[in-house]
């Protein structure tokens, strides 16, 4: 999925001839320093377009030898010009300053400084963006981002800073884990969108359980009748967030509208999205090709088995166990181990498999563990169905020796 908007200003790509010109046409006020100002100043200027919401990102480098201050502003244009803008300190802003103001730079240090856009002024004066039109969704503005020094020769061999516009996060899409249709409470899911979180990565256990928030960025779920919560987090990118839903211990139930929705920090937030939470929604995780992942008692995968073979199968929305578990924590890993509550039957080409276990798999959050001991039937590639209170999933599986 492509992002909604997601364009970077690199100054010194766009200066052509680039930072040797634009240092050579550096400039000093006259007079003494102030410690807002300092004498000798290299900026550069970018109109870009924001709404409301929408991140701006600046991210500067020393990369001369002397210290230097990092600074940056912006304006909104009005009437094809720039409207008048202050410092902060000067009293009512009509520009905006960005945290990070007046860092001081020692040779080779880095500064990135990230500023969301509100809808008009905060009361502290210290961000607002107008615009002819207050109600206008989307607004140009100016941003002037660079370095200031004592003397014109600190900002010697200084490079322009990068600017990043991001759009606010977006949700598209909710599927399970293993993109279908359908979830349930405690299931393994995936939300789809665009600009949902800065980061991209996998997570990693915080105090014994999946984090709920990365960099400041959550995802939250609530609705009538539904403890408003923050859902525990597997993978994050700015398309895909991998997570866990809440068990009916968290607060959770089945047959319910859920609705979805990215928290950011400055009060960045997404719309919501509504979703239907149903009691079970069982399916197993499978490889691209669809045959389901095997597991054998020698620890090798594949996507098929042997006829009588004791194999393991991973799923996820079979729904609640006993003893119950919560969202984000570990299934026990010694007994009693987290058995699903209610009946769970599988076949293989219209043949019952023995079902040895089924439960949550130990030391796992989210997902379920199924052994069982494959029926006798003809080899080649055969429907593999799981059925748990009356709802049925249906894969594939290659029945063959191994």
């Amino acid at each position: 999925m492509r992002l909604l908007f997601n364009k970077t200003l690199v100054f010194v790509v766009l200066c052509a001839v680039g930072a040797q010109s634009a240092l050579a046409q550096g400039k000093c006020r006259e007079g003494t320093p102030t410690p807002n100002w300092q004498g000798c100043t290299l900026m550069a200027t970018f109109p870009v377009t924001i709404g409301d919401g929408w991140t701006i990102t600046v991210s500067g480098t020393n990369t001369g030898t002397e210290v230097v201050q990092f600074s940056w502003y912006g304006r909104p244009m009005v009437d094809g010009g720039f409207q008048p803008w202050f410092y902060v300190e000067s009293g009512p802003a009509v520009g905006f300053s960005a945290p990070g103001l007046g860092s001081w730079l020692s040779s080779g240090e880095t500064v990135t400084t990230s500023l969301v856009a509100p809808a008009g002024c905060d009361q502290n004066g210290q961000v607002c963006l107008n615009a002819p039109d207050p109600d206008a969704p989307e607004r140009q503005v100016k941003i002037e981002v660079g370095y200031q020094a004592d003397t014109l020769e600190a900002l010697d061999g200084l490079s322009l800073p990068t600017v990043t516009v991001t759009g606010p996060p977006v949700v598209k899409a909710v599927t399970s884990a293993t993109y279908d249709v359908g979830v349930a409470p405690g299931e393994l899911i995936t939300l789809w969108g665009d600009n949902l979180s800065p980061a991209t990565g996998g997570t990693t256990w915080v105090d014994g359980k999946l984090p709920a928030q990365v960099e400041g960025w959550r995802v939250m779920i609530g609705g009538t009748n539904i403890k408003e919560q923050a859902l525990s987090l597997l993978y994050v990118s700015p398309t895909q967030i991998n997570l866990q839903l809440p068990t009916e211990q968290d607060g959770l139930f089945g047959g319910v509208t859920a609705e979805f929705w990215i928290e950011g920090p400055d009060g960045v937030k997404s719309a919501e999205f509504p979703y239907q939470i149903q009691q079970v929604a069982p399916v197993f995780f499978t490889f691209p090709d669809g045959g389901v992942i095997v597991t054998h008692l020698d620890g090798a995968n594949s996507s098929q088995g042997a006829p009588g073979e004791i194999v393991t199968l991973w799923a996820t929305g079979l729904g609640e166990s006993i003893p119950a578990t919560s969202a984000g924590t570990p299934a026990p890993s010694a007994p009693p181990l987290a058995q699903i509550r209610e009946t769970v039957d599988v076949t293989v080409d219209g043949l019952s498999a023995e079902v040895l276990f089924a439960g949550k798999a130990p030391g796992f959050a989210g997902l379920d563990q199924i052994n069982v001991r494959l029926p006798y039937t003809t080899d080649g590639r055969k429907v593999l169905a799981i059925s748990h209170q009356a709802t049925t999933s249906r894969f594939y599986i290659t029945v063959g020796g191994q």
